[in-house]
């Protein structure tokens, strides 16, 4: 007999601060995998959530490639339109949100189509969330991803910048997992300021993840989405 619950997460680094926030005594209703734990090249093991049946399915594929392409200082600093924020900083290149689109929605590819691999084993409704929302900037006792380490000398792009990224980012997840009947999720308001940053409270060991706190706030939102 398959075992039924009630929300299945599968994903990858994001699922780690959810995964921290379920309570034992939720473990019979809510399960969070990363299923990248003991995967070969394909990068998900299927044997991870074998038999399990969920009256929903919530993803949490890939989610960094707005900080992949802007997290980093380019050269030349460049800029963009994303409404409603429509202001340059001065000195910035001004790039059309159409060429920055099309490098996000190829990042984004392989983490959806890994997505779309695992909702097809599923019969369930299934659900896209957000990433964690951009952080405003880092000081000397924050840790970034190993992958930024070697690129720091460039420092960090401006906060007004990367948040335009990352809402260009989640308004392609919402339309490409849209076109596939799969509604999008966004990050819980609770977790930013009034600005659409993370509060510092909620990083993780780096402030691209969140932590459990954070993702209590996450749980939270896909419970009152699912009416659960």
């Amino acid at each position: 007999m398959p075992n039924e619950i009630e929300v299945l997460i599968l994903g990858e680094s994001h699922t780690t601060a959810i995964a921290g926030a379920i309570p034992d005594n939720f473990q019979d209703k809510f399960i969070c995998i990363d299923v990248r734990k003991g995967a070969g090249t394909s990068k998900v093991n299927v044997d991870l959530f074998a038999g399990i049946k969920p009256r929903n399915l919530i993803l949490a594929f890939g989610g960094t490639e707005h900080n992949i392409i802007g997290l980093i200082e380019s050269e030349p600093p460049f800029d963009l339109v994303w409404p409603p924020f429509d202001e340059i900083a001065p000195g910035r290149t001004l790039v059309p949100a159409s060429a920055l689109e099309e490098m996000i929605r190829y990042r984004l590819d392989s983490s959806v189509q890994r997505a779309l691999s695992v909702r097809a084993m599923f019969d369930c409704p299934a659900f896209a969330i957000a990433p964690p929302p951009p952080f405003t900037g880092i000081d000397e006792k924050t840790r970034l991803p190993s992958a930024f380490t070697d690129l720091l000398e460039a420092g960090i792009a401006p906060a007004d910048m990367r948040r335009k990224l990352y809402l260009l980012q989640c308004h392609l997840m919402s339309e490409t997992y849209a076109s596939q009947g799969i509604a999008f999720i966004p990050a819980p308001q609770g977790a930013m300021d009034d600005q659409g940053f993370m509060f510092r409270k909620l990083w993780n060991r780096d402030p691209t993840h969140g932590n459990s706190r954070y993702g209590q706030l996450m749980l939270n939102q896909i419970k009152e989405h699912l009416g659960v």
